[in-house]
């Protein structure tokens, strides 16, 4: 089996407000490289919090994110996907993935000290889930009492809400609050494998 590389980079850019960043593993360090600034470290073992968390948008389906804290008080996140230009996203999930279960595993290598956390904020959640629960109510409410008086274009507009449904009961699956072990990082919070062509 052969070690794992030395020096491994994820390449992003999260929106329009920000430049391209590169981060790289380097060592025992993590290194934000935007152009033109002076490359910020944060060393491994200052990391107090990993967070995974599934980030769907209109564009990138199984765009994922990584949050990180470390004991300065310094926070970073950096997504699976790049914005190119006005609607359009690239998936950079082939050096996301390996990059992240990379940071992991060195991070996990300082022993204890870190948090590894998955999904989003319970109240987050538990908003979603709250919203979730009370649109499909409403819902449900009005097909029972009103079926009879909804024409072609309601019925269509239906149809869409109820085939968001799945990608709404996935993101509160996924994104359910919870720590992990290092060892066993959750793989609804990681983009696919690519496939071997």
């Amino acid at each position: 089996m052969t070690p794992p590389p030395l020096r491994i980079e994820h390449r992003c850019r999260a929106s329009v407000l920000e430049k391209e960043t590169l981060w790289r593993l380097e060592g025992d360090t993590l290194l934000k490289i935007v152009e033109g600034l002076p490359p910020f470290s944060i060393p491994l073992h200052s990391i107090v919090r990993i967070c995974l968390e599934y980030a769907p948008t209109q564009y990138l389906k199984q765009r994922c994110l990584c949050r990180l804290d470390d004991s300065r008080g310094v926070s970073a996140s950096f997504p699976s996907g790049h914005y190119v230009d006005f609607a359009a996203f690239e998936d950079r999930s082939a050096s996301y993935r390996p990059f992240v279960l990379e940071l992991i595993r060195r991070r996990a290598a300082y022993g204890p000290g870190c948090r590894y956390l998955a999904g989003t904020s319970f109240a987050n959640w538990l908003l979603q889930s709250t919203v979730l629960a009370g649109g499909l109510a409403i819902l449900t409410t009005v097909l029972w009492h009103l079926s009879s008086a909804v024409n072609d274009w309601t019925w269509e507009r239906i149809l869409i809400v109820l085939g968001m449904i799945p990608a709404g009961l996935l993101w509160l699956a996924s994104n359910r609050p919870r720590e992990f072990d290092p060892a066993r990082v959750p793989q609804e919070l990681l983009p696919p494998k690519p496939e071997l062509s």
